[in-house]
C-alpha cells in the first residue's frame, strides 16, 4: 500500500472513531446535507474497511442510498447514514443540531433534565403528577 493511502486511510479510521465514541465530529454537514443513493454504497453504522475500500465516497451524493437503508437513515454526511430520530447533529431533519445541553429524542431536541417525556434519558416519562427536575422524576 502506498504511504498516502495508508495515510487517508488512518485519517478516515480516526475520524470513524471519534465519530462512533461520541466526541465531537470532524465537521458538521451543511443544512440539507446531501442524501445519499445505492443502499450497498452507505451504512447505517460505521463502514468496515473493506466497505471503504470499496465506496470510497461513501454515500454522499448517491440519492436515496440511506433511505433505502432504514426510514430513519435519511441523511447522508461524509461515509454515514445519519439516524435523524437520535443524531444530536442532524436531529428531525439534516443539519438541524440541538442546543447544548440538549438531545434528540425520537428526532426532536429535548431537555432531558427538565423534559417529562424524557427525564434523563430519551423515552423515559414521569407519571402525570411528577416533574422532571435534573433528571429525575418526582424530586422538586
Amino acid at each position: 500500500m502506498k504511504p498516502l493511502s495508508l495515510a487517508v486511510l488512518l485519517l478516515i479510521l480516526t475520524a470513524w472513531r471519534i465519530e462512533g465514541s461520541g466526541g465531537p465530529a470532524a465537521a458538521d454537514p451543511p443544512p440539507g446535507a446531501g442524501v445519499a443513493a445505492e443502499a450497498s454504497a452507505c451504512s447505517p453504522e460505521k463502514p468496515s474497511a473493506k466497505h471503504l475500500r470499496k465506496h470510497r465516497r461513501g454515500c454522499a451524493g448517491r440519492h436515496g442510498a440511506c433511505s433505502a437503508v432504514s426510514p430513519r437513515h435519511v441523511c447522508c454526511f461524509g461515509l454515514y447514514c445519519r439516524d435523524l430520530s437520535g443524531d444530536r447533529l442532524n436531529c428531525g431533519a439534516c443539519g438541524r443540531k440541538c442546543g447544548l445541553g440538549m438531545r434528540c429524542c425520537g428526532g426532536a431536541c429535548a431537555n432531558v433534565r427538565s423534559d417529562r417525556r424524557n427525564c434523563g434519558r430519551c423515552g423515559k416519562a414521569c407519571r402525570h403528577d411528577e416533574s422532571c427536575t435534573g433528571g429525575l422524576c418526582g424530586y422538586a
